[in-house]
C-alpha cells in the first residue's frame, strides 16, 4: 500500500478530441495519476477496464454501442470497486442522477473546467486510498505475529503482505540477510517451556523471532548468527540448553540467506536434518546446507569445512555421472568416497553414516531430473537397514555402486527414450531442413559427440543414416506419386540434384530417373 504509488485513470469518451484534450488539460502526475489507456465507447471500456485494472475511469454518458451507464452497470456487477467521474451536459442531467446512484463519485458539466476538474480529482485519488487502507486494515490487522512468520517460512508471501507486517508489527521486511534456527521440542511441556523462555531471552535484543511449528521450536534471526565473531551467542544459547535435564536435541542452523525466498527452503532443509538425524553424527550444533546435509559442524573450522566441500563435489560428481550413464564414473567417485572416509580415520558405523548421507544428497539432486525416481529409490530407512547387515568398505561401496548404477540406467532409458522419440518425431516432420547432427543438437540442448553416440545406441543406426532413409523414403513417396526429380530432390532437402542422385542410387541400387520411369510406364 504505497501512499506515493501513481493511480491509473481511464478516459472514455466517443469524441477523441475530447479525449485528447482531457490527456493535454491536466498534468496528472502532479496529482498522483497516470492515464493508462482511453476507450470511444462503454463497450470498449468495459473491455480495457478488464485488462487495466484502472483505478479511476473519467467517462462520457451519451455513447454509441454502449454508454456509461452501462458499463458503470456491467463493472459494478463483476464487483469493480473503481471510481466513476462523469462528463455530463445538461440535457443528460437526469443519466447524471443514475449514475451516482450507481457509486460514480461526482459528474462534470461539459465544456468541462480544469479547476472544477482537478478538485474532483484530488477528492477521489483522498477517498481511493482512504478505501485501500481501511481494506487492508480488514485484510490484515487480525493477523498475529505468529502467522506471519509461519507465512514467511512457508513461502506464502506477496508484496502486500509485507507492507503488512511491516505495518502491523515494525518488521521492517526486507531484512539484510537472514538465518533459521530449529529445534525439535521434546514433547516434555515442562522442558519445552524453559527451552522457549531461553529462546525469546535469546532473541529479546531485536536478533530476531521465535515461534512453534510443526513441533519445532523456530527462530528467525535479522542477521548471520553462525560465523566467525557471532558464535559466542550461539554457543552461549547451546550451553544454557544443554544445562537443562535431559536435553539432548541438536541446534539446526541454516547457511546464510540472502533472499526471502530462501526461508523455505531452509525450514524444509532443516526439518529434513531433524526427521534423519540418525544418519549423522552426532553434534550439538549443526549448519546444513539447502538439502538438509551438515557441511559444517560444531565450531567452524577451515580444515572442517574443506572437508565437508570435498563430500559435497563427490556427491554433486556422482549425480552428474547418474545422470550420464557413467558408470565408471560412478565406480571412481565411490571408490574415491571410501578412501577419503579412511583418511579421516572412520570407524565402520561412520562410513555407512557418510554413505548415507553421500546418496541421500544424489538423489534430492537427482529429484529435478526425476520426481518418480525419487520417490522410488529416495526411502532412506531401507537403504540403512540393508547396508547396517554389511561389516566391509568394500561391501558397502558394491552396495552402493550396484545401487547408483540401476538408477543410472533406470533414468537414462527413461529419459534418452523419449529424447529419441522426439527427435525422431522432429526428423520426419523436418526432412526438408537443414539437418545437420550440430543443428540438431543445439535444438535439443546436447553435446554434438554425445549426442550422435546416444542416437546410435538407441536406434542401432547412425543419425546420418537415419536422416538419409527418412529422406530417401519420403523421395519414393513422391516419385510415385509422379512428381519430377530435381522437384523431389529439392523437397527432401537436396539443393545439389547430383548429389541427391547419388545418395538415392546408393540407398534403392537405382536412380531416381529410372525409378521415376518404372512407375510411369
Amino acid at each position: 500500500m504505497n501512499k506515493n504509488e501513481l493511480l491509473k485513470v481511464m478516459i472514455v469518451d466517443d469524441e477523441e478530441m475530447i479525449r485528447r484534450g482531457l490527456r493535454a488539460i491536466v498534468d496528472w502526475k502532479e496529482y498522483g495519476y497516470t492515464v493508462c489507456c482511453d476507450a470511444a465507447d462503454g463497450e470498449d471500456g468495459y473491455q480495457k477496464a478488464l485488462v487495466y485494472q484502472p483505478d479511476l475511469i473519467i467517462t462520457d454518458i451519451k455513447m454509441p454501442i454502449a454508454d456509461g451507464l452501462q458499463m458503470m452497470t456491467k463493472l459494478r456487477e463483476n464487483c469493480f470497486e473503481t471510481e466513476f467521474i462523469l462528463l455530463t451536459g445538461y440535457a443528460e442531467f437526469e443519466y447524471a442522477q443514475k449514475a451516482l446512484q450507481l457509486g460514480a463519485k461526482s459528474y462534470i458539466l461539459k465544456p468541462i473546467d480544469e479547476e472544477e476538474l482537478v478538485k474532483t480529482l484530488i477528492e477521489a485519488r483522498e477517498e481511493i486510498l482512504q478505501r485501500r487502507k481501511e481494506n487492508f486494515h480488514n485484510k490484515y490487522f487480525s493477523i498475529s505475529m505468529e502467522q506471519v512468520i509461519t507465512k514467511l517460512v512457508y513461502g506464502a508471501v506477496d508484496e502486500e503482505f509485507i507492507d503488512a507486517a511491516n505495518a502491523v508489527y515494525g518488521f521492517q521486511l526486507p531484512w539484510k540477510r537472514y538465518q533459521l534456527v530449529l529445534l525439535e521440542q521434546t514433547k516434555n511441556q515442562e522442558t519445552d517451556e524453559k527451552v522457549l523462555d531461553l529462546l525469546k531471552d535469546f532473541t529479546k535484543n531485536n536478533i530476531g523471532f521465535v515461534f512453534s511449528l510443526n513441533n519445532h521450536f523456530v527462530v528467525l534471526t535479522k542477521d548471520v548468527i553462525f560465523e566467525q565473531g557471532k558464535m559466542r551467542l550461539l554457543e552461549d544459547l547451546n550451553g544454557k540448553l544443554r544445562k537443562l535435564p535431559g536435553y539432548t536435541q541438536p541446534m539446526v542452523v541454516s547457511r546464510p540467506l540472502k533472499e526471502l525466498e530462501q526461508i523455505n527452503q531452509a525450514y524444509y532443509a532443516a526439518s529434513y536434518f531433524i526427521e534423519h538425524q540418525f544418519i549423522f553424527p552426532y553434534e550439538e550444533i549443526v549448519l546444513i546446507d539447502e538439502v538438509g546435509n551438515p557441511y559444517a559442524q560444531g565450531k567452524i573450522s577451515n580444515a572442517n569445512q574443506r572437508e565437508q566441500l570435498d563430500y559435497r563435489k563427490i556427491a554433486e560428481g556422482l549425480c552428474v555421472a547418474v545422470c550420464g550413464n557413467d558408470l565408471t564414473g560412478i565406480s571412481s567417485l565411490l571408490e574415491n568416497l571410501g578412501n577419503k572416509c579412511v583418511e579421516s580415520g572412520y570407524d565402520l558405523e561412520q562410513i555407512r553414516i557418510r554413505y548415507v548421507s553421500t546418496y541421500v544428497s544424489v538423489m534430492y539432486l537427482l529429484k529435478i531430473q526425476s520426481e518418480e525416481i525419487f520417490k522410488q529409490e529416495g526411502m532412506v530407512d531401507v537403504v540403512i537397514l540393508q547396508i547396517s547387515r554389511l561389516s566391509h568398505l568394500q561391501s558397502i561401496n558394491s552396495f552402493f555402486l550396484d545401487k547408483l548404477s540401476q538408477i543410472a540406467q533406470k533414468l537414462n532409458s527413461n529419459q534418452q527414450g523419449n529424447v529419441i522419440r522426439k527427435m525422431k518425431e522432429y526428423i520426419e516432420a523436418n526432412y526438408n531442413s537443414d539437418l545437420t547432427l550440430k543443428n540438431l543438437s543445439k535444438i535439443f540442448h546436447y553435446n554434438v559427440a554425445y549426442f550422435g553416440k546416444l542416437f546410435k545406441s538407441n536406434t542401432g543406426m547412425s543419425y546420418n543414416d537415419y536422416v538419409t532413409s527418412v529422406r530417401m523414403e519420403k523421395a519414393k513417396e513422391l516419385l510415385n506419386q509422379g512428381e519430377k526429380v530435381y522437384k523431389v530432390a529439392n523437397q527432401v532437402g537436396y539443393q545439389d540434384l547430383d548429389y541427391f542422385n547419388m545418395k538415392f542410387k546408393k540407398y534403392f541400387n537405382a536412380l531416381p530417373s529410372d525409378f521415376h520411369k518404372d512407375n510411369n510406364k
